[in-house]
Protein backbone atom coordinates (compact mmCIF):
# COMPACT_ATOMS: atom_id res chain seq x y z
CA UNK A 1 0.00 0.00 0.00
CA UNK A 2 1.43 3.42 -0.90
CA UNK A 3 2.40 5.95 1.73
CA UNK A 4 0.12 8.96 2.18
CA UNK A 5 1.49 11.94 4.12
CA UNK A 6 -0.30 12.82 7.35
CA UNK A 7 -1.76 16.05 5.91
CA UNK A 8 -3.70 13.97 3.39
CA UNK A 9 -5.11 11.84 6.20
CA UNK A 10 -6.83 14.74 7.93
CA UNK A 11 -10.62 14.62 7.88
CA UNK A 12 -10.75 16.77 4.73
CA UNK A 13 -13.72 16.23 2.40
CA UNK A 14 -12.32 14.36 -0.61
CA UNK A 15 -13.81 13.66 -4.03
CA UNK A 16 -13.99 10.20 -5.56
CA UNK A 17 -13.94 10.84 -9.32
CA UNK A 18 -14.03 9.20 -12.72
CA UNK A 19 -12.25 10.88 -15.63
CA UNK A 20 -12.77 9.84 -19.23
CA UNK A 21 -10.26 9.87 -22.08
CA UNK A 22 -11.47 8.03 -25.16
CA UNK A 23 -12.18 4.40 -24.21
CA UNK A 24 -10.31 4.77 -20.91
CA UNK A 25 -11.59 5.75 -17.47
CA UNK A 26 -9.47 6.84 -14.52
CA UNK A 27 -10.88 6.19 -11.06
CA UNK A 28 -9.20 8.26 -8.37
CA UNK A 29 -9.51 10.67 -5.47
CA UNK A 30 -8.64 14.34 -5.10
CA UNK A 31 -9.55 17.33 -3.01
CA UNK A 32 -10.08 19.41 -6.18
CA UNK A 33 -11.08 17.33 -9.21
CA UNK A 34 -10.69 20.12 -11.77
CA UNK A 35 -7.10 20.79 -10.65
CA UNK A 36 -6.36 17.05 -10.88
CA UNK A 37 -7.89 16.87 -14.37
CA UNK A 38 -5.88 19.86 -15.58
CA UNK A 39 -2.63 18.35 -14.25
CA UNK A 40 -3.31 15.09 -16.10
CA UNK A 41 -4.38 17.01 -19.21
CA UNK A 42 -0.96 18.66 -19.50
CA UNK A 43 0.60 15.24 -20.14
CA UNK A 44 -2.11 13.88 -22.43
CA UNK A 45 -2.68 14.80 -26.09
CA UNK A 46 -6.34 13.74 -25.91
CA UNK A 47 -9.12 15.54 -24.09
CA UNK A 48 -9.78 14.35 -20.53
CA UNK A 49 -13.25 15.02 -19.17
CA UNK A 50 -14.76 14.71 -15.72
CA UNK A 51 -17.40 11.98 -15.92
CA UNK A 52 -18.55 12.15 -12.33
CA UNK A 53 -17.43 13.14 -8.86
CA UNK A 54 -18.77 12.16 -5.44
CA UNK A 55 -17.76 14.12 -2.35
CA UNK A 56 -16.83 11.89 0.58
CA UNK A 57 -16.50 12.94 4.21
CA UNK A 58 -12.74 12.38 4.45
CA UNK A 59 -9.67 10.99 2.70
CA UNK A 60 -9.92 7.53 4.29
CA UNK A 61 -13.55 7.10 3.23
CA UNK A 62 -12.81 8.16 -0.35
CA UNK A 63 -9.71 5.96 -0.49
CA UNK A 64 -11.58 2.84 0.68
CA UNK A 65 -14.29 3.28 -1.98
CA UNK A 66 -11.62 3.99 -4.61
CA UNK A 67 -9.81 0.73 -3.79
CA UNK A 68 -13.09 -1.21 -3.92
CA UNK A 69 -13.80 0.19 -7.39
CA UNK A 70 -10.25 -0.65 -8.50
CA UNK A 71 -10.82 -4.25 -7.36
CA UNK A 72 -14.21 -4.37 -9.09
CA UNK A 73 -12.72 -3.30 -12.43
CA UNK A 74 -9.29 -4.97 -12.01
CA UNK A 75 -9.82 -7.22 -15.05
CA UNK A 76 -10.03 -4.07 -17.18
CA UNK A 77 -6.98 -2.28 -15.74
CA UNK A 78 -4.61 -0.93 -18.41
CA UNK A 79 -2.12 1.10 -16.34
CA UNK A 80 -2.18 2.51 -12.82
CA UNK A 81 -5.68 3.83 -12.14
CA UNK A 82 -6.74 3.73 -15.81
CA UNK A 83 -9.25 1.12 -16.96
CA UNK A 84 -10.51 0.22 -20.42
CA UNK A 85 -14.13 -0.19 -19.50
CA UNK A 86 -17.34 1.47 -20.72
CA UNK A 87 -17.87 4.73 -18.85
CA UNK A 88 -21.48 3.71 -18.22
CA UNK A 89 -20.29 0.74 -16.11
CA UNK A 90 -18.14 2.99 -13.91
CA UNK A 91 -20.92 5.58 -13.62
CA UNK A 92 -23.37 2.86 -12.59
CA UNK A 93 -20.95 1.59 -9.92
CA UNK A 94 -20.34 5.11 -8.62
CA UNK A 95 -24.07 5.93 -8.59
CA UNK A 96 -24.39 3.69 -5.54
CA UNK A 97 -21.71 5.62 -3.61
CA UNK A 98 -23.30 7.83 -1.00
CA UNK A 99 -22.19 11.44 -1.11
CA UNK A 100 -21.32 13.48 1.94
CA UNK A 101 -23.21 16.73 1.97
CA UNK A 102 -21.32 19.28 4.05
CA UNK A 103 -23.44 21.24 6.52
CA UNK A 104 -24.54 24.67 5.36
CA UNK A 105 -22.33 27.55 6.49
CA UNK A 106 -23.46 29.30 9.64
CA UNK A 107 -25.77 32.26 9.20
CA UNK A 108 -23.99 35.61 9.24
CA UNK A 109 -24.38 37.61 12.44
CA UNK A 110 -27.11 40.19 12.39
CA UNK A 111 -26.10 43.65 11.21
CA UNK A 112 -25.50 46.13 14.00
CA UNK A 113 -28.18 48.72 14.61
CA UNK A 114 -27.53 51.93 12.69
CA UNK A 115 -26.19 54.85 14.65
CA UNK A 116 -28.69 57.54 15.34
CA UNK A 117 -27.40 61.13 15.19
CA UNK A 118 -29.33 62.03 18.35
CA UNK A 119 -27.96 59.14 20.41
CA UNK A 120 -26.48 60.74 23.58
CA UNK A 121 -23.55 58.31 23.72
CA UNK A 122 -22.62 59.07 20.08
CA UNK A 123 -22.78 62.82 20.76
CA UNK A 124 -20.35 62.40 23.72
CA UNK A 125 -18.01 60.19 21.62
CA UNK A 126 -17.91 62.71 18.76
CA UNK A 127 -17.18 65.54 21.19
CA UNK A 128 -14.34 63.51 22.76
CA UNK A 129 -12.89 62.65 19.33
CA UNK A 130 -13.03 66.31 18.28
CA UNK A 131 -11.13 67.34 21.41
CA UNK A 132 -8.31 64.95 20.41
CA UNK A 133 -7.91 66.42 16.92
CA UNK A 134 -4.82 68.50 16.30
Amino acid sequence: MPFFPPEKRKPTPTHLYALGCGPFVKIGIAIDVEVRRSILQKACPYEITILTSVLRQDFDSARSVELALHRQFSAHRTFGEWFEVPAADVLAAMAGVEAHVPPPPPAPPPAPAPYVETDPQMIRMRAAAKSLEF
